[in-house]
């Protein structure tokens, strides 16, 4: 509510002869208009009347601030009055006293909006609810949009539908604005408005095709999140609209910090994750989208996958809280490439660029802050975003498990595993184990002997010496347990299938070490 101080400066103070105020933060409750008497003067009133009228009645007992047209040059005791304002005799009282009226009627309004908004928030309301409750207030139908310009939220999708509005229509259809749109509307520098504006605003259509509308910015966590578009108000209205938008918008930060809400995210995080939800049927269809925040497609990507190398770290509050610093610091190390943080992991998108110098860069970096990385395998669609991410991040848990010491896990080196890990998920991935080797760690596990893994060392080398090194072992020895596990396998170490499949065996082994665990003692 508006006080006599503020009613002063903006109404009187460039245009009096004399005043006194002693009551500044008084709140402006009511306005009287040449009032017979004051005895039923409520406290907060402004009193607008001639001199000649003032002095001839009783001054209230109350806190009033009293408007005095000095209609006969009249002297008057101003030393009695605590708060008053003295106009020239040509000022319009009749005119102020609408004025002010229509001020204290905008107010109400403006206060019953705030008090109906933060009434529904603290009981839990829904967005699609607040966005209702704001709209039936003020008139107009209200949309909310996230930074990637798709519409999350409206007060009545059907009512929005009825206008005949270009853009409306856009994002209805197509839940975002196309680029086509983006270039015919001006959006780059729209969208830059809207981010760096603290308070609603009212944007006013040159052309038919778009309707007037209220735009109302929306911080979450400080960041820029989106927008509430308040669409064909009343114009007569649009000050306290603008007004009752800023507190609908406060309230929605307020909603979605209160629940931890991952929508926080800039405009290609929102590409991002519509990409990984499979919003998109075609790379042209989503081309139609991203184009208009300047991102255009390109002939091959690669998506790399990014976690704690203790995978407990990711799930507690300081780790994500890293995580999220991590990120901010890779964008300025990588200021191309797109991220966001998803499933606890971090997520990049690199784009036909020379991978080989990012991992350079971003081994140390890994390195230095105890991370560990995997890669996906290169691919030309971006609509292919998801399956790709889903690759990189199982590759992750596979270099996890198999305690692999690298600080960035490549598809290529483990393409077999994941061939191996993909077939595990299907159930029984024991069956495609040799039974011969399974018949093998039987008989290590009977007999005290390490014929399994002399093999397995040996499929490494493929040289006797060496292998014989590296085990520790003397040469004969090691021919002796070859020979035995021909003796009890017939497999042939030197045939080319043969050393395919117990390779094979043997991945799905370190895959599913449980297979080993199981084995009857």
């Amino acid at each position: 509510m508006i006080t006599f101080k503020e009613y002063f400066i903006d109404k009187l103070q460039d245009k009096c002869i004399a005043y006194k105020i002693e009551s500044p933060e008084k709140h402006i409750i009511r306005v009287e208009y040449c009032p017979s008497t004051m005895n039923y003067i409520l406290s907060g009133t402004i009193c607008i009347m001639p001199l000649s009228k003032f002095i001839n009645i009783t001054p209230a007992i109350v806190t009033v601030f009293y408007i005095l047209i000095n209609d006969e040059s009249i002297e008057f005791n101003e030393f009695s009055m605590d708060n008053y304002v003295l106009m020239d005799k040509n000022f319009d009282g009749e005119q102020l006293f609408v004025q002010t009226l229509n001020l204290l009627i905008s107010e109400r309004l403006v206060d019953n909006a705030y008090n109906a908004i933060t009434h529904a928030l603290f009981n839990n309301a829904s967005i699609k609810t607040l966005l209702k409750i704001t709209a039936d207030l003020i008139g107009c139908p209200i949309f909310l949009s996230d930074s990637s310009t798709k519409v999350l939220e409206a007060s009545d999708k059907k009512e929005l539908a009825n206008f005949n509005d270009e853009l409306i229509s856009c994002v209805l259809k197509n839940g975002f604005v196309t680029a086509d749109l983006f270039e015919k509307y001006d959006y780059t520098n729209l969208l830059k408005q809207i981010a760096s504006s603290e308070k609603a605003f009212y944007l006013e259509s040159k052309i038919p095709e778009k309707l007037n509308r209220i735009i109302a910015n929306i911080e979450v966590s400080n960041r820029h999140f989106g927008w509430l578009v308040a669409v064909q108000p009343n114009n007569d209205n649009k000050n306290e609209y603008c007004e009752i938008l800023d507190i609908l918008a406060n309230v929605i930060s307020i909603e979605f910090e209160r629940n931890k809400n991952n929508n926080v995210i800039n405009s290609s995080e929102n590409l991002l994750l519509d990409l990984l939800t499979g919003n998109y049927n075609s790379a042209e269809e989503f081309d139609r989208r991203a184009r208009g925040f300047g991102w255009n497609i390109k002939e091959s990507y690669m998506t790399i996958v990014i976690g704690f190398r203790n995978v407990i770290d990711n799930k507690t509050q300081a780790g994500v809280r890293s995580m999220m610093a991590y990120k901010n610091h890779l964008a300025l190390i990588f200021p191309s490439i797109k991220s966001i943080y998803i499933k606890e992991r971090l997520v990049l998108l690199l784009e036909n660029k020379d991978f080989n110098m990012i991992f350079n860069n971003l081994e140390i970096f890994l390195k230095n802050n105890n991370l560990t990385a995997s890669t996906s395998n290169v691919f030309s669609n971006i609509i292919d975003f998801k399956e790709y991410y889903e690759q990189a991040a199982d590759i992750l848990n596979l270099g996890l498990k198999l305690n692999k010491e690298n600080n960035i896990f490549f598809y290529k080196d483990f393409y077999l595993y994941h061939c191996i890990n993909t077939l595990k998920k299907a159930g029984h991935v024991e069956y495609y184990c040799l039974p011969e080797l399974i018949k093998v760690l039987e008989y290590d596990r009977e007999n005290n002997t390490d014929l399994a893994e002399t093999i397995h060392v040996y499929l490494n080398f493929r040289n006797l010496v060496k292998t014989a090194e590296y085990l520790n072992i003397h040469r004969n020895t090691l021919i002796y347990r070859m020979d035995k596990f021909k003796e009890l396998t017939n497999i042939n170490l030197s045939n080319g299938d043969d050393i395919y499949k117990l390779w094979l065996s043997y991945l799905i082994l370190e895959v599913s070490p449980e297979i080993v665990d199981n084995l009857e003692p």
